[in-house]
């Protein structure tokens, strides 16, 4: 595992968790270089205050957010939900 990425419910980002994560450019280079590595999904503190590990996957490619200016996809493969977060 090289990377760690936080996803938030009503965070704003267009994030597909199976197939997608969508990031700002100030994370771009982060994010290049987990292309082709396994990276661990995260809902960071909420509410309740918990932080839970809820999945796996891969990072498949980049691209450009065409619709939202400054902002990428990162296109998720092998996605892999943990049995209890």
């Amino acid at each position: 595992m090289k990377g760690v990425l936080d996803v938030k419910a009503g965070s704003g980002y267009d994030d597909d968790l199976a197939s997608r994560y969508h990031f700002p450019s100030r994370y771009l280079k982060d994010m290049e270089r987990l292309v082709g590595d396994w990276v661990v999904l995260r809902r960071p503190r909420d509410g309740s205050g918990e932080i839970a590990y809820f999945a796996t996957a891969t990072v498949q490619s980049i691209e450009v957010d065409r619709s939202r200016d400054g902002h990428y996809y990162a296109n998720l493969g092998h996605f892999l939900p943990f049995e209890r977060e």
